[in-house]
């Protein structure tokens, strides 16, 4: 079920990082984007510490 879950916000960021310009103003664009990248990364240590 974690697995699953992990999967699930993995694309959900994803599509964040995609649609970032539109949903965030562009002077804290910068700060978003590591923020997401952070996550996102996290996530994939996650799945690798899951298998």
């Amino acid at each position: 079920m974690i697995y699953i879950l992990t999967w699930i916000s993995l694309i959900v960021i994803s599509g964040g990082l995609i649609l970032l310009d539109r949903w965030v103003k562009k002077e804290a664009q910068t700060y978003a984007l590591l923020g997401l990248v952070f996550v996102e990364i996290s996530l994939i240590l996650v799945l690798n510490f899951l298998k």
